[in-house]
């Protein structure tokens, strides 16, 4: 009697610890910065939009590599790369569309509250 109130002492605890379930830390999302968008900006937006590019004409004064520029500018910029291929005002003019990860950092960015750093 004393071995099965043991064994069953030890199978109740046994399941009582196998039903435990260690509780997952959540997933922390890092913010968008201005930092992770002027990656992708300086990647696809020169020569046009960037500070330095010595041209004069409208376009190039939204210098999209200016945090406070680009700010300004980020659902116009958002709303421009989101657009399809062939519609007007489409950017990048000239190039292929931004991947859908590199327009989620756009969205996050202004999402997150349109950080600098």
């Amino acid at each position: 009697m004393k071995k099965t109130n043991l064994l069953l002492s030890v199978l109740a605890l046994s399941a009582v610890i196998i039903s435990c379930k260690k509780e997952e830390e959540p997933v922390v999302i890092p913010k968008t910065t201005f930092v992770d968008v002027a990656k992708i900006t300086t990647i696809n937006c020169v020569p046009c939009h960037l500070a330095n590019s010595g041209a004069n004409f409208e376009a190039r004064k939204k210098h999209v590599d200016n945090y406070t520029i680009a700010k300004g500018l980020a659902t116009t910029i958002l709303d421009r790369i989101s657009r399809d291929e062939t519609a007007v005002g489409f950017m990048p003019r000239g190039k292929a569309k931004l991947s859908a990860t590199d327009i989620a950092v756009v969205k996050k960015w202004i999402d997150d509250g349109l950080l600098e750093k």
